[in-house]
């Protein structure tokens, strides 16, 4: 493989529509049957989460490989990757190794990167591309890849953080390694700071380890990643009565600032809800059960307000069941 890398990165103007999974990862020969895909692998997946302010920042870095891929001929492949990131996130650093060595992405616009990829995809060297094909939706191409190698790539981002009163919560991207054709265990380690400290819940699935001061870990079985739509991490923060004030000292005098408000906490807001969730058990199977009361529990932890109050009725067999007789309340979302 020719060790001279050009990366192109992240074209910012000529959005456009594509009729693509939201998610999805395939390889294809891009010198033979560009139309005939086949579903890639993420061999390894390592996600590390740094508290920063009203946001948090991810780092993910994965290895993808054609492994179990045949294609009929012994051809280098291209790794197409597709996936979305919550609106207000920005994507700000992309990598790409070529041996034991890391390159760092360039930021330019799409018909010069797309020209300059395309240009060196037919030379077979070694480029990386990252679109931004929408507000919230990616493509990432890597090329060439061996059918018996992998790449490496790691990716950059800052995403805006949900939070009340005094928690915040954020997704741990179970969708991204979803789509793989066998899927990784992947390795969580996140940090805590003066603004966001204690984790007070991954769900009620995983529980973090402690590695000293103000950082954990935790790895989420490829099981659990193939069963649950997402798990979400919550941390407890600085926010009081949903108003949350950032600094970031330049000097003794002057720095930055970030000032987000919860409108309904900060302003004391009370337009109290009642809802009521209802489940057709007899139409589910064990496993989408258990996804839903996931789910369930994690949107009631984190969308309702201690003033709201909600109740659950199941269908099953024919017979409609009630949670309670009087409607419930959550006095403590964290």
């Amino acid at each position: 493989m020719i060790s001279k890398f050009i990366l192109v990165c992240l074209a910012l103007i000529g959005f456009y529509s594509n009729t693509y999974a939201t998610f999805s990862l395939n390889v294809l020969q891009p010198h033979r049957n560009n139309w005939y895909k086949q579903q890639a692998t993420i061999e390894t997946a390592d996600l590390s989460i740094e508290p920063n302010g009203i946001y948090w920042e991810y780092t993910l870095t994965l290895s993808f490989s054609a492994r179990n891929v045949s294609f009929g001929y012994n051809d280098s492949v291209e790794i197409e990757y597709f996936f979305e990131l919550p609106a207000g996130s920005h994507i700000h650093e992309s990598y790409l190794w070529i041996g034991n060595t890391i390159a760092q992405a360039k930021l330019i616009d799409r018909i010069t990167a797309t020209n300059i990829y395309e240009g060196i995809v037919k030379r077979r060297r070694d480029p990386s591309i990252l679109y931004k094909n929408s507000a919230t939706q990616y493509e990432l191409r890597i090329y060439p890849m061996d059918l018996n190698e992998t790449r490496k790539v790691k990716l950059q981002f800052l995403i805006p953080v949900e939070f009340n009163a005094n928690a915040g919560n954020q997704s741990l991207l179970l969708p991204f390694i979803k789509p793989s054709r066998n899927i990784p265990d992947m390795n969580v380690t996140f940090g805590t700071s003066t603004i966001w400290n204690t984790p007070t819940r991954i769900n009620s699935i995983l529980v973090p380890t402690s590695q000293g001061a103000n950082a954990y870990s935790l790895q989420i079985p490829s099981q659990t990643i193939s069963t649950t739509d997402n798990i979400y991490l919550s941390m407890k923060s600085a926010a009081r009565n949903g108003l949350l004030f950032c600094k970031y000292p330049t000097s003794a005098t002057e720095g930055y600032y970030q000032v987000a408000f919860s409108p309904k906490d900060a302003l004391g807001i009370l337009n109290p809800k009642k809802v009521v969730i209802l489940i057709n058990h007899s139409s589910m199977g064990s496993d989408v059960y258990d996804k839903v009361i996931s789910n369930i529990k994690y949107n009631l932890r984190t969308k309702l307000e201690p003033t709201d109050s909600f109740v659950v009725m199941a269908y099953i067999n024919g017979l409609l069941y009630q949670s309670s007789e009087i409607w419930q309340s959550i006095p403590d979302r964290n």
